[in-house]
This record gives structure tokens, sequence and C-alpha cells, in this order.
């Protein structure tokens, strides 16, 4: 054999030693790990605990003659204005008159209502405000609907006075709405004078409006006169009815703690690290609905990141509280291998402001092999850092479109301006 056969023979060998090697790869991310489980505890005993302590209504006897009171001195049919005022200012006097005032709510007069509405803004008790929110539910009829938007602001809850200045546009509603407005100012120590126009008195509402949306709390308005351990007692039997699957209780509790402002985050946050999944799961729903009102509670919706029920609603809700602390967690969780952990992270990277996301999310959203949940929530959050952007205009695309599932696309759409 030659040198130069020899060669040759060696260089196809080395070539075929190099092609049995295995090729060299890139190394893969390592797993993403979720944080520990939280350390929950059980609550609905002690919830239960709570809702069973005093004071306790007067017995039905009574009850029904405070009752009997609120008809007599505001009553429609009642003629007798003698006997009205002292039905009045007995109600007015008499401490426990205010049971039969609350129980007066939901009388069949619409003026006993009113009536009952009026004198309970004027007690100005602080633990009237569950049933009064409860009224704000429930309440259709116009006249008594306003004088609920009165009552709250007279108690210092600002959750009517949207509502209050919208109720501007209506010629039924118009006068009164004025009216309640100019008080609720004066109030305020912001008397707009004798003669402002619409426009001075909306700006002055919203100002007033936009304080309690972001603080829970228009402390410029008289507060009310503390009653903790009533108000503990009633925020309490909200709390422990999410126990149950009866839908209306459970929506109840949601609408009345979720505009309560700052007066029941205390009694929320052991509901949020409860070992009762629906505890949890509800707390949850009630923090997000308070949005940045519900802030001081971040760090108990933070440890939830670890518990694999509630973990993508956890993300969801520290983008509606805008814990900007937590806002590096939430961007990695773009990459979490539980897709409805991906969606969430998407959707609440724009409330919480995280700006360093928006190359991500446009890759996201601009990505046709993308699932399309994941590209609206992407879409949603860029909109929010900016109207312009593509994101608000992917929305609306879709939406006109009819490919995608309507009801979430017109509440991203309509809750847009809401995070910006």
């Amino acid at each position: 054999m030659t040198a130069r056969t020899t060669s040759f023979s060696l260089a196809l060998a080395a070539l075929f030693a190099a092609c049995q090697k295995p090729a060299s790869k890139t190394p893969a991310p390592p797993a993403f790990v979720d944080p520990p489980p939280p350390a929950l505890q059980p609550h609905q005993a002690e919830l239960e605990r709570l809702a069973s302590g005093g004071p306790h209504a007067p017995d039905a006897t009574h009850l029904h003659q405070y009752v009997e009171m609120c008809e007599l001195a505001f009553g429609a049919d009642n003629s007798d204005r003698r006997l009205a005022a002292r039905s009045a200012a007995a109600l007015r006097d008499e401490a426990s008159a205010r049971w039969g005032l609350e129980e007066a709510l939901t009388h069949a007069d619409p003026a006993v209502r009113i009536g009952a509405l009026d004198v309970l803004g004027e007690l100005g008790l602080q633990a009237s405000l569950p049933p009064l929110l409860m009224r704000l539910k429930y309440e259709l009829d116009p006249q008594p609907r306003l004088a609920v938007l009165r009552a709250l602001a007279r108690l210092g809850n600002g959750a009517g006075l949207a509502e209050l200045v919208a109720s501007f546009a209506r010629p039924d509603l118009a006068q009164n709405a004025g009216v309640y407005a100019i008080e609720i100012l004066r109030l305020a120590g912001k008397d707009p004078g004798e003669a402002p126009s619409w426009e001075q008195l909306g700006a002055a509402v919203t100002e007033l409006a936009d304080e309690w949306a972001t603080t829970g709390a228009v402390r410029s308005l008289p507060a009310p006169k503390a009653e903790p351990e009533l108000l503990t007692v009633r925020l309490a039997r909200h709390l422990a009815a999410l126990n149950g699957f009866q839908l209306r209780p459970v929506d109840d509790t949601r609408f009345v703690l979720s505009r309560a402002g700052t007066l029941g985050l205390e009694l929320l946050r052991p509901c949020l690290l409860a070992e009762e999944p629906y505890l949890r799961s509800h707390g949850l729903e009630i923090a997000r609905q308070l949005g940045v009102v519900g802030a001081p509670l971040a760090d108990a919706v933070h440890a939830l990141l670890g518990d694999k029920l509630t973990r993508a609603e956890a993300v969801r809700t520290l983008g509606r509280l805008r814990a900007v602390q937590f806002a590096p967690l939430v961007r990695e969780r773009l990459h979490h291998p539980d897709f409805e952990v991906r969606c969430a992270a998407a959707g609440a990277l724009g409330p919480i402001g995280d700006r360093d996301a928006i190359p991500e999310l446009q890759r996201l959203m601009n990505d046709a092999a993308t699932p399309m949940d994941l590209r609206v929530q992407a879409a949603f959050s860029l909109a929010v850092f900016e109207l312009q952007r593509p994101g608000y205009r992917f929305l609306q695309q879709h939406l006109q479109a009819g490919d995608y599932h309507e009801p979430t696309l017109r509440e991203l759409i309509d809750a847009v301006d809401r995070w910006r």
C-alpha cells in the first residue's frame, strides 16, 4: 500500500469517526420551577364565629314596629303630618331604630325607601354600609337609586359617585342628581357656588370618584361613625356565605366587598390564604374587582403563585392590583408550562405597567402559530400601554370579524381605559 493510499484511508477513517459523534446541541433552558405551596389555614369556622357575633337586631315584633314607623314617617299615602314628623324624629333618636330603617330599604313603597335612605345617610353609621351596598345592587327604581348613591356618599363611600355624574344626562333624574351633587361637594368642602354648570359639577364629583377608585376612600368627606364590631359581623356574614353553591349569596358578597373600599381588606386577607379553595378563589375575584384599592393584599396574592389551583388567578390579580414589585415574576410566567398561567401573565402585564414586556407581548400577538387566547391577552396588555398601538386594533378587528369570543373581547376593550 502506497503512502498516498494510506493517507487517504486515514482521512476516510477520521471522517467516519467524526460522523459518529453526536452533533452539539444548544442547552435546553431550565425547567420552570414554581415557588413552594403556600401555608394555608382553615378559615371557614372563624368566619362563622365572627358572623355569629353581636350586636343583634331587635326581635321580630320590635323590628316590625320600626318598619311601621317608617311607613308613618315616609309613606306616600300618609296624610297626618304631625304623626309623620313624630315618627321620623323617633327613628332618628332611638338607637335601635336603625335596624328598622335598614329593613325598610326593601319596602314596596318607594317613598318609604327614600325616607329610610335619607335618615340612614343623616345618621352616618358605618355598619349601615353593607345593607346600603346591597341596595345599590338591587334598587332598580331611578329615584330611590339616586337616594342610595347619596346615602353612600354621606357615609364616605364613593362607589356610586360615577353613576351620580352619569345621571346628569337623564331628564328625569338631572334635577335631583344635581341637588345631591352640590350637597356632597359641600360636605367635602368643595362648595361649587350658587349656580354651577353641569360641566363644573361633573368635573368636581368625578374628581371625588377618581380618588375613591384609586384609594378606596374619599378623605374630604366626613368619616362615618365607627362601628367596628357590627361592621365586622356584617362583612363576615357575607364572606361566610361563600361556602355553598347558591350563586346569589356569592354574587352579593363579591358586590359588597368589592365596593366597600378599604373596609373589608383585613377580613379578606385570611380568605386568600384559606385552606378552603372556594375562599381562595372568591377572595381573588374580589381582590381583582377592588383593583388598586386592594394593593395591600398583594403579598398574600403573591404567595398563591405556588398554589396549583389558583396560581393563574393569582397572576391576573397581581396585574389588577398593579403590584409593580411583582412585575418581573409575572413576566417570567409568559414561559410557564401551564397555558392558563401564560394567558394570565399576558393579560396582567398591561395593568401592572411592565413596559419591559412589550417586545415579548408584540411577538406573541403577531405570531399566527400562537393560540388565539394568548394573542388576545397580549393584545389587551399592549392596548393598555398605548391606545394607538396595534393591540387595540387587534382586539377591534377580531371583534368585527367575529372569530373570537365576543363577550371576552368587549370586556377587554371596555377595560382598556380603566387600566391606562
